[in-house]
């Protein structure tokens, strides 16, 4: 079932699930500060779960801004991700159960994803790596290599000055405690790793959503 932003105005409604996912391209302009709170209790009080990815990282800017540091000190200064295919490091022991092994394939299909600089108090790192970034083509000049992922191809850049090291990929809080509802956020679009990926990627989202 969907939902809407405006539907964040009614509580009792919203309460009556236990996760809500929301998707890149759900915009936090209409974040009020009653929509906020309906957000902080269906996690915090009532223990539910939220899935958030990419540019719906405002909802976390807003609701828990110290939960993540973003590249640039905003959402909006961190989309800067290029569309690549990285290998990524496997940090949570959980995934590394599932998976078998310490890394995995993640795809970007879309450029100017959002960067995350580090992980704020209390959030805990699930994915992390070393993403190249549109911000290396203002500095210095590369040459594109096309590699082709799943049904895709794409160009991974070798700029050495573009390249955020060892940065979070997806990480995951408990802002109410550790009794209490879990957010996940991944800078990856979930649909692009079903379609166009790895096995890899299909168990690490499987995992999330069983988790919340």
């Amino acid at each position: 079932m969907s939902i809407e932003v405006t539907d964040l105005d009614n509580y009792a409604f919203v309460s009556t699930f236990e996760a809500i996912f929301i998707n890149c391209g759900t915009s936090g302009s209409g974040l009020t500060d009653a929509r906020k709170a309906t957000l902080e209790a269906f996690v915090e009080t009532a223990g539910n779960s939220l899935y958030i990815s990419d540019w719906a990282a405002d909802y976390i800017q807003g609701v828990w801004p110290t939960a993540v540091n973003w590249y640039g000190g905003s959402v909006s200064a961190a989309k800067v991700g290029n569309a690549q295919s990285l290998v990524a490091t496997v940090v949570d022991s959980g995934l590394k159960t599932v998976l078998g092994k310490s890394t995995a394939e993640v795809f970007y299909d879309l450029g100017n994803w959002v960067i995350i600089s580090s992980e704020g108090t209390g959030t805990s790192v699930l994915l992390s790596g070393s993403p190249h970034t549109n911000y290396a083509y203002s500095i210095k000049s590369s040459s594109p290599v096309t590699r082709t992922v799943g049904s895709k191809g794409i160009s991974a850049f070798t700029t050495i000055a573009g390249t955020m090291e060892g940065v979070p990929l997806a990480v995951k809080f408990q802002p109410g405690g550790s009794s209490k509802g879990t957010v996940i956020y991944t800078t990856f679009h979930n649909e692009a790793q079903a379609s166009d990926v790895t096995d890899d990627m299909g168990k690490v989202l499987k995992d999330f959503i069983f988790t919340l």
